[in-house]
């Protein structure tokens, strides 16, 4: 009884950490996505935003067909490449952590698993925050020349909308990963997430991403909601006498 109380209490100071985690990040969050959504407002609608949104748009597409209609060995092989990508993306964040997997395994199916020496928050919530192959091709296309680059950066495009494609249909109750790190924290740091590399997204490609800029509208939103929390505590210290 005594273990399954300290169980609990454990378990409720995690949510609690987690919670706190999401809450000192929002204002971070909230400037870039204003700095990103400001660029693009300025910009307009050009065909150098069109472009990278119409190809993941057909990625996206392109996805859901192959995964929901095509035939049982095409479906199986996109799914076989859709999870390959989440337990890469598992062992890529594990060894950042210094926390390296111990073994890995997909199935031809699409079903898969991965095991490491210690996980973490972050690295079990990963293949659901970071696009691994739409990264890639574009980390490739900044070191490659041109016509290469162009290409790497519509592959990338393409590939951000297939993994689009793929996390909606892993968010669901029964997903294990999000389950087991609390299943509406993590559905909205992935949320918050990708609607911040979403922007970032767009924004590098009408080129207006600034980080000074970027920075400038994050520190602005901390300096808000700090002088919104002396104000309350102004107030309710002032009612209170």
């Amino acid at each position: 009884m005594a273990a399954s109380a300290q169980s609990s209490r454990d378990s409720l100071a995690k949510r609690v950490c987690r919670v706190c985690f999401l809450s000192l990040f929002l204002p971070l969050w909230a400037g870039l996505l204003l700095h990103a959504l400001e660029g693009l407002a300025g910009e307009g609608p050009t065909v150098r935003l069109l472009l990278p949104a119409g190809l993941a748009a057909a990625g996206f597409l392109l996805h859901r067909i192959l995964r929901s209609r095509a035939p049982d060995k095409v479906s199986n092989f996109v799914g076989f490449l859709s999870t390959l990508e989440h337990e890469l993306t598992h062992a890529a964040v594990g060894l950042l952590f210094l926390r390296p997997p111990k073994s890995l395994h997909v199935a031809e199916d699409g079903g898969g698993y991965m095991t490491l020496s210690e996980g973490n928050w972050f690295i079990g919530l990963a293949p659901y925050a970071i696009p691994l192959y739409a990264s890639a091709a574009f980390l490739l296309g900044r070191f490659v020349r041109e016509p290469w680059d162009a290409r790497c950066a519509a592959a990338a495009a393409l590939l951000y909308g297939a993994f689009l494609s793929e996390l909606l249909k892993s968010i669901h109750p029964k997903q294990t990963d999000l389950v087991c790190r609390g299943f509406l924290q993590s559905v909205v740091w992935v949320a918050l997430f990708q609607a911040l590399l979403l922007c970032f997204s767009l924004d590098m490609a009408v080129g207006n991403w600034s980080w000074g800029g970027a920075l400038s509208s994050a520190k602005e939103c901390y300096v808000r909601i700090f002088r919104f929390a002396l104000d309350a505590a102004g107030r309710i210290a002032g009612g209170g006498a």
